[in-house]
């Protein structure tokens, strides 16, 4: 237990310091970037990514299906089995960089498909292969990596990760000042990529000297290999709606509004992803852990800790939500300037599909850690398939919000009651009325906290950095101490102060002797 714990705060502390710097680092670049590149050099970013996300769903879910075998094994301490697993895993993710890069090519004489207007961009083509190959050679290496993620040593991973993610962007900011280049700006980018995840690998083989020899280990049994294959058919299919849901945003806008649009609304996702992968170092980092308590543990101590994640996943992502909602016009405007905002409707739609899908987390976690992907395997067919139905009827009439909305409307239509519906039927029995009570008791108390900061934050008639400096405070001090008064007394609460403070002082004291 105490270990468990222990690792889950290890790795939440790296990675959400990590995620931060990354942040930041991030926001210099795609300044430097704005400065020395076009507009639309930022939409071709966002487009390539999106259509090199689609093609992703060539690696069928196996990755998630794997790492849940191997939580088992991880708890026995079963090397014969692990070496198997991660052998067929690495066998599997090889065909599939192939697969990706070959796919990838046959596209690439399609490209002006997905681009309304053609950008006067040279060497078009040769960017969009660039950007291929540093997908493509991930998939050599991610295998690997996960052994860390299945003994809940993501923190290792990390270090590496961040490490090398503050050479790349630093050299990649030089060049472009020095060059205004961005065929150099995407090699410095692959060749980073190649050796921190080689440089990840040979760590994993330290930690854990049986992945040198997993290469030479026995086929998996027929009974393991039918389970996985269960798994990864459900997995593929929920690879199929997160794909689609949040892959197809910039190809539709680019389709159907222009690149340079793709360009505006990519400033705006530079800070939501940034946001997103701080809030999912949390949840990755209690995933295996998660993992390793469903294993471990009564059913009731499972829906204890879900509980509470639950509480801890509304704080975030409601705080971040009315942040969003207080700042991102005013920052954008003083960061890049009022060229690139998007119209104040389209933001509000941004921010609320942003914490309908964070509301989400959890329920995917427990999931997924639960092996409960089965039960839901067709809920991301439909979503994907609605999705995609109703963001281009509607993007032919609104644009970009016309995207948003139907981003919106799946979700609700589908993930929004399906996963928990999943998660308390198969899991935790009866409860879910109240969670869905709950559900929106914590919407609620989001709106009047995001009320009361609207209100106090027009008191200030200030402008510039000291608007977006007070609207800071008052997001922080105002929400924060109206959920310490809503929350402090629930068990959801007690839990967590029971949880960290004394695991936090033992770390502490440890380090102190």
């Amino acid at each position: 237990m105490l270990m468990r714990t222990e690792n889950t705060i290890k790795n939440a502390s790296i990675g959400l310091s990590g995620q931060m710097i990354s942040c930041i680092m991030s926001f210099i670049v795609r300044t430097v970037f704005v400065s020395t590149l076009t507009k639309e050099y930022l939409g071709v970013s966002g487009l390539f990514t999106n259509i090199l996300t689609m093609l992703s769903l060539a690696e069928l879910g196996i990755g998630n299906a794997i790492i849940f075998s191997m939580y088992k094994p991880v708890a026995e301490n079963n090397e014969e089995l692990l070496k198997q697993l991660l052998n067929f895993y690495g066998k599997v993710y090889r065909t599939v960089g192939i697969v990706v890069g070959i796919a990838g090519v046959s596209l690439s004489p399609f490209l002006g498909f997905f681009i309304k207007d053609m950008p006067n961009i040279p060497h078009l083509q040769l960017i969009y292969i660039l950007y291929l190959s540093n997908t493509v050679v991930s998939y050599f290496y991610a295998y690997k990596c996960s052994v860390l993620d299945a003994n809940q040593k993501q923190y290792i991973g990390s270090l590496y990760k961040y490490k090398y993610m503050i050479l790349r962007d630093v050299l990649q900011m030089l060049f472009l000042i020095l060059t205004h280049n961005f065929i150099f700006y995407l090699l410095i980018q692959i060749s980073v990529t190649v050796y921190s995840n080689w440089k990840i690998s040979k760590k994993a083989e330290t930690l854990f000297p049986w992945v040198t020899d997993s290469n030479k280990s026995a086929p998996l049994s027929s009974d393991i290999m039918k389970e996985i294959k269960k798994n990864v058919f459900a997995m593929f299919n929920h690879n199929v709606g997160a794909v689609v849901v949040n892959g197809t945003d910039n190809i539709l806008i680019s389709k159907f509004a222009g690149l340079v649009e793709v360009g505006l609304y990519s400033n705006y996702s530079l800070i939501l992803s940034g946001i997103v992968a701080i809030v999912a170092k949390v949840t990755e980092a209690a995933a295996a852990s998660v993992g390793n308590l469903g294993v471990l543990e009564n059913e009731k101590k499972v829906f204890s800790v879900y509980c509470t994640m639950n509480l801890v996943n509304f704080w975030i992502y409601s705080f971040c939500t009315i942040c969003f909602l207080m700042l991102f016009q005013p920052f954008i405007k003083m960061w890049l300037g009022a060229d690139f905002l998007l119209s104040n409707g389209v933001v509000l739609i941004i921010c609320i599909n942003f914490y309908v899908s964070g509301m989400r987390r959890v329920n995917i976690t427990f999931r997924d850690a639960m092996g409960l992907f089965w039960y839901d395997r067709y809920k991301p067919l439909a979503e994907a398939a609605i999705n995609l139905i109703a963001s281009i009827c509607l993007a032919k009439q609104w644009g970009i919000a016309g995207v948003f909305i139907g981003t919106f409307i799946s979700n609700m239509m589908t993930g929004f009651w399906v996963e928990p519906y999943i998660l308390f039927k198969y899991k935790f029995g009866n409860g879910l009325k109240n969670y869905m009570l709950r559900y929106f008791m914590y919407t609620g108390c989001m709106v009047v906290a995001g009320g009361i900061v609207w209100k106090v934050s027009l008191l200030t008639s200030g402008t510039g950095w000291s608007d977006i400096a007070f609207r800071i405070i008052c997001c922080i001090v105002i929400v924060n101490i109206f959920y310490l008064i809503a929350f402090f007394r629930t068990t959801e609460f007690q839990n967590l102060r029971n949880l960290i403070v004394p695991e936090v002082k033992r770390m502490i004291g440890r380090r102190r002797s």
